[in-house]
Formats: C-alpha cells, sequence, structure tokens
C-alpha cells in the first residue's frame, strides 16, 4: 500500500494545531460553571422540564467534589469569558506578519506550547480573583491569535491550488477541539474537580507539540520526509500563484479592496453567531434548558460534530466544483455563502420560534453548526483566493476584525442578562448582513421623505451605500451612471408624488441610453386612493412609458419576486430602466419570515451569440470594401468588448471613429483613429460597420448628405428590433458583441484581410486628419484674452492626471472639448448621452467618483460644465462635499447658452427698460463667480482669466482628496467652434 505524501500529514497537523487552539480557547466555557457558586442564585432554569420526555436531566451525583467555588456575578462570569478574546483580538495581524517573515513553524511551536503552560497555571490564577483569571486567559488569547494567521501561511506553502479546500476543511479541527474539550472537561470537572479540567489539557498539548515539531516544517523544501517528486508537483502547481521571496505586505491596496472588505464582513457575520454559540452553549444548556454539566457538555458539543462533518464534505464538493471548473472561483464561493451564511441565520430564527422544545431546538443549533462548515469553500478560503503570497497577513486582518464578536457577545449578554432567544435574533441580523455584502456592493441614491424614511436607513443597516442628493433628477442621473460603470443596476429611492414625477427625466434619460436602473418609489396608503390621499398620483402608470418595467408587489410576500423581475429585466437583452411602486401601507406591514420566500435570485445574463452565416457575410462585405470605416459605440464599452473591438482593429488596420461615449474602446490616440476627419468618413464611406452604436440624430440617421447613398452597412446589436432602423442593414446581426466581433475578428484573420495603409482611403484620411489639425492648432495656441473653448481644452489636457474619468456637458463645451480631451480607456467618459440630456453633469460625477473610491482609488474624476449646464444641478456640489467626493469642476463660462453678451452691452441692456424683453433668451450673467459657492463649506474655489491661471487651479485642485473644488474660467461670450462642413442635424430633404 502507497504511503499517503507528506501534505496528507501537513493536514493532518494542521487539523490538529486547530483542534488544540479551541481546547486553549474553549474549555473555560465547561469550567466556569463548576467554578462559580450558582448555589448563591435563586434562578431556576426557564426551560425546566418534566420527566415525561425524551431527553432527561440528571440530578448532580451525592459523591460530587468538593472544592473552592467564587462567586462572581454575570458581568465577571462574561469579563473571564471574553478576556481570551481580547488577547486573540491584539495578535492576529502579528500572527501573519511573523509568519509569513519568520516561517509558521517557529510561531505555531512556541506559542502552542507556552499555551499550554499557561492553561496549567489557571488554577493558580484564581489567587488574584476574576482579575488574575481574567489576565490569565488574555495571555493566553494573545498566542492563541497567532495560530490561524500562521496555519494559512502553512498552507499558501504547501497546498496545491486544486486542493486547497481539503486544507481549508482540515481547519475544522477547531469543531473536534470543542466536541472533545466539551466532553472531557465536562467530565473531568464533574469527577475529579474544575482544577483537572484545565490539567488534562496540559497533557494533551505536551504530546501535540511532540508531534508537531517532528513532522512539521515551514515549506516542502525544508522538509525532510518530502519526496523530490512530490515538492516538485507542489513547485508547479504553485507556479504563478504563490513567490518564493519575502516581502512586505500590500496593507494599502488590501484596505483599498473592496473584495477584501467584503471578506472581512462576512468573517464578522460568522464569527459572531460562532463565537456567541462557542461560549455560551454548555451555559445555554444548563441554565436555560436545565440540564446538569455532564449532559450540557455533551449536548453543546453535538453542533460542532455536524460541522466537522459537513466542512468535510463542503470541502470535498468545493475541490471538484474547481476542477471541473462548473463555475468561475469567485461564484463558488459567493454560491457556499448561502449555506453557510443564509441557512445557519435562518436556524437562529427557528431557535426563537420553538421555544423551550428542548429536542427541536437541539436538532436546528446542529443544523446551524453543520451548514455553518461550508465557510471552507466560501469566505474562510478567499483570503488563499485574493493574495496567496499574504495570506497570513489577510487572514490575520480580517480575523481579527471577526473576533471582536468574541470581546463584546460575552460582555454584553452577561452584563445585560439578555434572554437566549434576544442573543439568537440579534445573530441572525449578522449573518444575513455577512452574506448579503459578501455578495456585492450596491448603490442606492434619493431624497428621503414619506414614505420610505425607514427604507432608506435599513438600506444601509443591510451595507448599501446609501447616497442622499439635493434632487431627484441628480439622483436619477447618478444610479444610472454607476449602472453604467460597473454593469449592476444602481438604485433610486423616491417619495411618492411630486418625488417619482421629478425623476421621470431620469428614467427616460437611462431608458434612451440603455444604463441599468432600478427606481423604488413609495406611494399613497392604498385605502387614502381615490379620496385626495397625500401626494396621491397613479405612479405606475406614470412611470411605464419611461422603463422596461413597471409594477406595484401586491404583497410583502411576492417582493422578491417582483425585485428579482425587475433587475432581471432592467439588465437582460438592452438594458434600461425599472420602476417598483411600494405604497404606505405596504412599507409598514409586517409578515413572518417564513412566509417569504428567499429562491429568487436573478440567474446569470445569457450570452447571445451570432449566426456563423452572417459572421461570413460580414467578412465578406469588410474584405472587399474600398472605403471601410468601424465606427465604436457606447454599447461596445458597455459590453466590456474593448479586448475585441481593439484586436479587430490592430489586426486589419481598419480606420475607426467612437461616439461621444464609445470614446475609449479603442484609445483616442491609437493611429487607427480618424475622428479629426470624422465628415469625411462618414461622407465618402462605402461599408460601415456598426458596433453598438445606432443610426439616430448622433451619426445622421445613415443618410445623404452625411452618407453615400450606396453606403452599406454592418450592424451588430443586441436588440433585434434596433436592427434596420433608419436604413436597411446589408449584414444585420443580432448577438452579444464580444463573441460577435471576435469571431468577425477571426474571420478576417483566416482570409490574411490586414487593410493597406497606403490605400487612397487612408491617404485621403490622413490628410484630412492633418489639415483640420491644423486649424484646431491655430485656436488652441491663442491663448489672448478673453479666452476660447479650443485654447481652455487644450491646455487643460496637458494638465490632467492620466486617464481620468471625464465628465461634460453643455453645448459648445461638450463638443468642443470631445474633440480634445482624450479618452484611451473605456467607460471614462460620461455626457449627455443619446437623449441629449443637460442635467446630468454632476450627478454623473457623483457616481465616477464613488466608483473610484471602491474600484480604482487613483483615479480622479474631472468635471467640465458649461455655465449653463452647470445652473441644472450646482448645489450637488454639497453632496459631494458631504460625501468627500474629489470632483475637479471646470465650469467654461461664457455667460449664456450658446453665447451671451459682453458687459457692457449687458449692462447697457439692464437699464434699458423691462429687462424681461429685451435681455436675450440665450444670455446670463455675466461672468458669475461660481467659484465662490466653495465659500460655504469652508472652501477654496478657483477664478481663471489667463491659461496659467487655469493651469496652476488644475494642479491645485487635484490635491484636494477630500471633496469637490470648482474652477470657473471665463471665456469670450462669442467664443464658438471653427467652421463646420455641415450644420447641425443636417439631413436630407425628404
Amino acid at each position: 500500500m502507497k504511503a499517503p505524501p507528506v501534505r496528507f500529514w501537513i493536514g493532518v497537523m494542521i487539523f490538529m494545531t486547530t483542534f488544540t487552539n479551541y481546547m486553549m480557547r474553549s474549555n473555560m466555557s465547561v469550567s466556569i460553571i463548576s467554578m462559580v457558586d450558582r448555589k448563591s442564585s435563586n434562578r431556576t432554569p426557564p426551560c425546566k422540564r418534566g420527566e415525561n420526555t425524551t431527553v432527561t436531566q440528571k440530578k448532580a451525583s451525592s459523591d460530587e467534589v468538593m472544592e473552592e467555588k467564587f462567586v462572581w456575578d454575570e458581568s465577571e462570569v462574561g469579563n473571564i469569558l471574553a478576556a481570551y478574546f481580547w488577547g486573540y483580538l491584539t495578535t492576529c495581524i502579528a500572527g501573519g506578519i511573523l509568519s509569513e517573515l519568520l516561517g509558521p513553524f517557529h510561531v505555531i511551536m512556541w506559542t502552542s506550547l507556552a499555551s499550554a503552560i499557561l492553561t496549567g497555571l489557571t488554577p493558580l490564577s484564581t489567587l488574584g480573583g476574576s482579575a488574575g483569571v481574567i489576565a490569565n486567559r488574555f495571555v493566553i488569547g494573545m498566542l492563541g491569535g497567532v495560530a490561524y494567521p500562521a496555519v494559512n501561511v502553512l498552507i499558501a506553502k504547501w497546498a496545491p491550488p486544486v486542493e486547497k479546500g481539503k486544507f481549508l476543511a482540515a481547519m475544522m479541527g477547531n469543531t473536534l477541539g470543542t466536541v472533545v474539550t466539551f466532553n472531557l472537561v465536562g467530565w473531568v470537572t464533574a469527577m475529579c474537580g474544575w482544577a483537572w479540567g484545565f490539567y488534562c489539557l496540559v497533557i494533551f498539548m505536551a504530546v501535540y507539540c511532540i508531534v508537531f515539531f517532528i513532522l512539521v516544517t515551514d515549506t516542502p523544501e525544508k522538509s525532510r520526509w518530502t519526496s523530490e517528486a512530490e515538492r516538485k508537483y507542489i513547485a508547479d502547481s504553485q507556479e504563478g500563484h504563490v513567490s518564493k521571496k519575502k516581502a512586505v505586505p500590500p496593507y494599502l491596496k488590501m484596505f483599498k479592496s473592496i473584495p477584501f472588505w467584503a471578506l472581512c464582513t462576512a468573517q464578522f457575520g460568522n464569527l459572531w453567531g460562532l463565537n456567541l454559540i462557542l461560549t455560551y452553549a454548555p451555559k445555554f444548556m444548563a441554565e436555560t434548558l436545565g440540564f446538569n454539566i455532564k449532559a450540557s457538555a455533551g449536548l453543546a458539543a453535538l453542533p460542532y460534530l455536524a460541522r466537522l462533518i459537513c466542512s468535510q464534505i463542503f470541502g470535498i464538493i468545493g475541490d471538484r466544483m474547481r476542477k471541473k471548473n462548473v463555475m468561475s472561483v469567485t461564484k463558488i464561493r459567493k454560491f457556499f455563502i448561502i449555506f453557510s451564511h443564509f441557512i445557519p441565520a435562518a436556524c437562529m430564527i427557528l431557535i426563537r420560534i420553538a421555544g423551550c422544545q428542548h429536542e427541536g431546538v437541539i436538532v436546528l443549533l446542529v443544523m446551524n453548526q453543520g451548514f455553518n462548515g461550508a465557510v471552507v469553500v466560501s469566505h474562510l478560503i478567499n483570503s488563499q483566493d485574493l493574495t496567496p503570497n499574504f495570506a497570513g497577513s489577510c487572514y490575520g486582518i480580517m480575523n481579527t476584525i471577526g473576533m471582536t464578536t468574541g470581546m463584546f457577545v460575552p460582555v454584553i449578554s452577561g452584563a445585560l442578562n439578555i434572554k437566549y432567544n434576544n442573543e439568537l435574533i440579534a445573530s441572525t441580523i449578522i449573518y444575513m448582513i455577512g452574506g448579503i455584502v459578501f455578495a456585492g456592493i450596491e448603490y442606492v441614491f434619493g431624497i428621503c421623505g414619506f414614505p420610505v424614511i425607514e427604507l432608506s436607513m435599513a438600506l444601509q443597516t443591510a451595507g448599501i451605500h446609501y447616497i442622499g442628493m439635493r434632487n431627484e433628477q441628480a439622483a436619477c442621473y447618478a444610479a444610472q451612471a454607476i449602472g453604467y460603470l460597473t454593469g449592476v443596476p444602481g438604485g433610486v429611492l423616491v417619495v411618492s408624488g411630486p418625488g417619482l414625477l421629478h425623476v421621470c427625466a431620469g428614467m427616460a434619460n437611462a431608458q434612451v441610453n440603455c444604463w441599468p436602473v432600478l427606481v423604488i418609489g413609495g406611494s399613497c396608503p392604498q385605502d387614502h386612493e381615490g379620496i385626495g390621499g397625500f401626494q396621491e398620483c397613479y405612479q405606475v402608470e406614470l412611470a411605464r412609458p419611461y422603463c422596461k418595467y413597471a409594477a406595484r408587489p401586491p404583497s410583502l410576500s411576492l417582493i422578491p419576486q417582483h425585485v428579482e423581475k425587475a433587475v432581471r429585466l432592467a439588465t437582460y437583452g438592452r438594458p434600461g430602466a425599472v420602476y417598483l411602486d411600494f405604497p404606505g401601507n405596504l412599507l409598514q406591514a409586517r409578515t413572518t419570515v417564513d412566509q417569504i420566500p428567499t429562491q429568487y435570485t436573478s440567474p446569470e445574463i445569457p450570452l447571445a451569440f451570432p449566426e456563423p452565416r452572417r459572421i461570413e457575410e460580414a467578412v465578406a462585405l469588410l474584405a472587399r470594401a474600398q472605403n471601410p470605416l468601424v465606427i465604436v459605440g457606447k454599447g461596445a464599452a458597455y459590453a466590456r468588448a474593448e479586448p475585441e473591438v481593439r484586436d479587430l482593429i490592430d489586426s486589419t488596420n481598419l480606420p475607426f471613429l467612437a461616439t461621444p461615449m464609445g470614446k475609449g474602446v479603442v484609445p483616442d490616440t491609437h493611429h487607427n483613429s480618424i475622428q479629426p476627419a470624422r465628415s469625411l468618413a462618414l461622407q465618402r464611406a462605402d461599408v460601415v460597420l456598426l458596433l453598438g452604436a445606432r443610426l439616430n440624430w448622433i451619426l445622421h440617421f445613415g443618410r445623404p448628405p452625411r452618407y453615400r447613398s450606396d453606403v452599406k452597412v454592418i450592424q451588430i446589436d443586441i436588440t433585434a428590433e434596433e436592427l434596420h432602423n433608419s436604413v436597411k442593414s446589408s449584414v444585420a446581426i443580432q448577438s452579444d458583441l464580444k463573441p460577435a466581433v471576435a469571431q468577425l475578428a477571426e474571420g478576417l484573420k483566416m482570409r490574411g484581410f490586414v487593410f493597406d495603409r497606403r490605400s487612397d482611403w487612408w491617404t485621403d484620411l490622413n490628410k484630412k486628419i492633418e489639415d483640420n489639425k491644423k486649424k484646431v492648432e491655430e485656436m488652441a495656441l491663442d491663448i489672448s484674452e478673453p479666452l476660447n473653448y479650443y485654447a481652455v481644452f487644450h491646455h487643460l489636457q496637458q494638465v490632467l492626471p492620466q486617464n481620468p474619468i471625464i465628465v461634460s456637458e453643455g453645448a459648445n463645451t461638450m463638443d468642443i472639448g470631445r474633440s480634445i480631451l482624450m479618452n484611451d480607456l473605456p467607460r471614462h467618459r460620461l455626457d449627455a448621452g443619446t437623449f441629449g440630456t443637460m442635467g446630468v453633469g454632476l450627478g454623473f460625477a457623483i457616481a465616477a467618483a464613488l466608483y473610484c473610491r471602491h474600484f480604482q482609488p487613483e483615479k480622479r474624476v474631472i468635471c467640465v460644465e458649461g455655465d449653463s449646464a452647470f445652473g441644472f444641478s450646482g448645489m450637488e456640489i454639497e453632496t459631494m462635499v458631504r460625501y468627500k467626493l474629489p470632483v475637479v469642476i471646470v465650469v467654461v463660462n461664457n455667460s449664456g447658452i450658446y453665447g451671451g453678451l459682453p458687459e457692457d452691452v449687458y449692462n447697457d441692456l439692464q437699464d434699458s427698460g423691462e429687462v424681461t424683453k429685451v435681455t436675450p433668451p440665450t444670455s446670463l450673467s455675466v461672468s458669475t463667480r461660481y467659484e465662490n459657492m466653495m465659500n460655504l463649506f469652508g472652501r477654496k474655489g478657483f477664478y481663471c482669466t489667463s491659461i496659467s491661471e487655469l493651469q496652476n487651479a488644475v494642479k491645485e485642485a487635484l490635491k484636494v482628496t477630500d471633496g469637490p473644488s470648482i474652477i470657473n474660467v471665463i471665456i469670450s461670450p462669442s467664443a464658438d467652434r471653427k467652421p463646420q462642413t455641415f450644420s447641425w442635424l443636417t439631413e436630407s430633404k425628404l
């Protein structure tokens, strides 16, 4: 029979390390029952039972050991039980660091030995009263705190990636440690006295330390027992995952990582419930259910036995799912959070309902811990996924946060004498929050008021980011922008009546832009409808024209179903807006947990693939084109199709231009970008390939005189209804962009197609590009005052940080800025979009700043506003200040809409008569000092009339990282665009 590999024995010792760690941790939970003089209390167990039940209580034996007992109150007992966790908390992070620098062997070996010695000294510590025991337990906790981070380092060094589930399952030795300790210490203390409950563990620990010293080494390379073949297998499997070099953990990146904080939150929720049951299970059995110490210890151990067995099963299942690539590693972790967090939470709710039904309570406790065994393949292993080189430090930090629960759960429960039902229901909430946050981060924007105030607070309680805005329109603009940037619908929470009316503009914008957003509206109570209720409004009917789905759930139990459908429809196919209506009486209603279904989760968005024959037709048409042109729309950005589109352009040498928010899918600085020759390219192209773009007003409908009358269009769109709109496409392909573009590029490569850079088409395009660049350059280099648009944007570009997210709105400000301010990355430009909406700027900027904070903290947001556009949502700067969002707002101020008036002309008109009859409709106040709005918040704004002032202001504003800045740039009221080949919205006269 072949001997097991050495890593098997390493797994066994990991099991024994966590086994002994929990012996040191949990022995006091049993011993304390015998140490405290309970005869001084007249308390009767609330669930004292009769003799006619299946599980019987045992009376204390007549030969019970007589020894000293201590008169400690509940608060002192709580402090003794919590002291271990106080010490444990102080060394978790240090344990990870020391193990990574010195190696896990020495850290585990010597701290285990010291723990054993101090445990043997526990009876002696009672000479100092409860304070002496607390001090002793505190130091033991410090020694125990290093164990789990050290074990994670040991796993990172020894475990092949596909076996990590089994190694993590070995960490469930803690559950057997609890089982053995509860029974062993319970029996020993009853037979020999409480002091022997500590002495017996010292003997066990001594044997463990000897075996550990012989078998374990830091790495396979240091082990004299490991074969060369096993060393090579481990090294090869870890290549690219684990570094052999010692390095300082990247703490800053960890603390800025959303997945890291999700991991910490999941561990916090997990350990709240675990520490509660670990600490109070024996006490609960004895003092609530009324069992004596032997029965309490045995019954309290059953849940942990279930946890041990189930963790091994879950570990095997998780490893097999990873080996067979059933789903991604991330999805495996999120899938098992259902078992490790949500089902245990449900068990706690049922325990509360079960009350004093002893058998039912015990079964539910067993189920609670059995399903919690799934932690080995949900969040516990996630530190190995996120950073295998620093798994110890990562685990140390997350365990430090999680173990804070061990500090205050016993103290709070003891000091306040909380009933066990309340302890369990509180744990349910924490379990649920841990699971929700681990599953993903969400954002809701809104203005709270009747009847949604409580809902807004509940959202934050559930770990959702709630951003209170100053206007419902801006809230909806922000929510749809976060949906575009993340691919997950943003939420909008609005009040009834006028609140929903205000948000309709945003819903329409999201619908036309094809961005996912979920609007949640409170409404008039149903029994007030038709009789003049407060803010009564037919809200579902009002919202329906502006969204893909609008509904009012008829009951509490159906809310999950409607939410799932709304989120699904917001993201499936062409994304858009959805609306859910909640009348006041529904928001205030109550129901029992068992009546709310929990199976409603949106399946993964299905991927639509193109018809092969359509791809072949498109390849053939492009291959014979004389003047081909690729147009990249914002649909390509939303689809995350930038790798495929860039590969297509690079491999074929085709010229391309981008729609405003399609910029960056292929960098603006790419040598195939023909943006400066846009009009010529559209007018003379014989084959146009549309990638996520629509032939609407932005692309002049695909008609003459902006296009050739015989132009052939290849259109790829996710929505069949969009195909052939405006003009009939020669090849129409319904598909997701990623697979369609990938297949198109592959088909052209197989033909050996590369468009000749020396062709007449490229020659004409390059000549036009150079001509237009010269014209723009002349205006850009003219820095005479008052400034012009081109000079402002050209010199602004010079001082911007690398690849900022640019938000822009206005008339000339947006149009001219689009051609000069470069985007080399996708989803880095947000503007008025397909609906041409003004007022979106600051809402978009808030969403972009939140996105940067949580996903790309090194990135900045630059919001370039015309002075007219800024007026739509200017007070949202208060929102930016409140949430510390570092947005640089540049107001390009020409004192008007399109253009304003010189100061002397404006003043003359003000004095000439009735101002409403003589002031031009496009005129605004001259050189308004918008930057002074920052003074309202004790911050500094910048007023600029020259290029040097502008560039200095931008540099200063970029230094501000805890709030917004306003740079007010005064330009000529008559500044305009360079002469255009066609006037705006030119089309054929039909």
